[in-house]
């Protein structure tokens, strides 16, 4: 069997040894095994297309540049699944380094597996080897091109969404401040600037809170978990009553059932709550409260933060926990936001750092619906 006929009547076990090596990097923490697949088999697929398309010297020549052959692009010119495997790593915390060292362990996977089926390798399996190692190559190329390029416009989609939102609260900071320094402010109104000035205060505060976690969890050290014997139904009051002041305008309904006490962090898991919280009240409908419920099971606690406003679109749903990801009110974005679009992943990975899962569910029949489910 040649090597393109064994990569696709072996897709399978290439990927069974494949993912269980992606599953020891340390970014891959908490993802599913879809996840650790990612566009794997695709790229085995596009691999065996390319080793069976005849190719001239000048072809072998162009691709040994790093220049893209006729079997590296889907039909119709899109990209590559091996630079979709790229901007999807880049956006799950990979480093340079883990995602090539995917790639390494692809080649030697599908190598060793059928160097032992051979036993002894022809002129023409030669051949098959030459070109499979190029078509590996042209992928990591194309991988670390993608991967490059996703991570530059990470960076400058930051700086815009940092520099705008901080304008804000800065410029709320300053004008209050020039306010009171008129010595004949009544002291009705000095109370109010100054509760404006602490608000104000408490978001960059906020802002800079979550640019630190968001750090921690890219350059691979993670958020730091001290777990401890918890109440959460006092986690959840404390995080609602806090909600109320920074959300006048917002009414929050908040039930309590069963046993809630277990093994979490609790300012952790306010955290969690009160990005949630925040989230809830940005895009709900005046009229309607904010339902919220922690509920206590014998297997674990599971907490939920649902409101009625705009749906997030279906084709949206997969990504409303990456990182800068930002809903729109309508037609417009909410310009005063409280964060910078790192709260949701950042409650995503709090939830995962103690071994629980959040889900999010938006109906028209019961609106906009966060899930978070923590084992005891």
């Amino acid at each position: 069997m040649r090597l393109r006929e064994f990569i696709l009547a072996n897709v399978e076990p290439i990927l069974a040894e494949w993912t269980a090596f992606a599953r020891t990097q340390e970014a891959a923490a908490g993802m599913s095994r879809v996840e650790l697949r990612d566009h794997a088999a695709e790229i085995l697929r596009h691999i065996a297309r390319d080793l069976g398309t005849p190719q001239s010297e000048e072809e072998q020549f162009e691709k040994s540049r790093g220049h893209t052959d006729s079997g590296a692009t889907t039909d119709g010119g899109t990209e590559s699944p091996a630079e979709t495997h790229g901007a999807d790593r880049a956006m799950s915390g990979f480093s340079f380094t883990e995602m090539i060292a995917e790639f390494r362990a692809l080649r030697a996977t599908v190598l060793r597996l059928w160097i032992k089926s051979r036993g002894t390798l022809s002129e023409g399996d030669l051949e098959d080897l030459m070109r499979f190692n190029e078509s590996i190559d042209q992928a990591v190329a194309e991988s670390v091109s993608r991967f490059s390029a996703d991570l530059d416009g990470a960076k400058d989609m930051f700086i815009a969404i940092l520099t705008h939102d901080l304008r804000t609260p800065l410029q709320t900071v300053l004008f209050t401040t020039k306010l009171l320094l008129d010595v004949d402010v009544e002291q009705e109104k000095r109370t109010a600037a100054l509760l404006r000035i602490q608000r104000s205060t408490w978001r960059m505060n906020g802002m800079v809170d979550d640019l630190l976690d968001f750090t921690r969890t890219r350059i691979g050290s993670g958020l730091g978990i001290s777990k401890t014997e918890t109440e959460i139904g006092q986690v959840v009051r404390e995080a609602v009553d806090e909600a109320r002041g920074a959300h006048p305008g917002c009414v929050f309904e908040l039930t309590l059932e069963g046993s809630l006490i277990g093994q979490y962090d609790p300012s952790r898991i306010k955290q969690v709550l009160a990005n949630l919280l925040s989230n809830a009240a940005d895009y709900s409908d005046a009229a309607m409260p904010v339902q919220v419920a922690a509920q206590g099971a014998p297997s674990g606690i599971r907490l939920t933060v649902a409101n009625h406003g705009d749906l997030i679109p279906q084709d949206r749903i997969g990504a409303i926990f990456d990182p800068f990801k930002r809903l729109q009110h309508g037609a417009d974005a909410v310009e005063d936001s409280r964060h910078l679009g790192l709260g949701l992943y950042i409650a995503e990975q709090i939830v995962l750092a103690h071994g629980g899962h959040i889900g999010v569910t938006s109906t028209a029949a019961d609106g906009t619906c966060f899930t978070v489910s923590l084992r005891r």
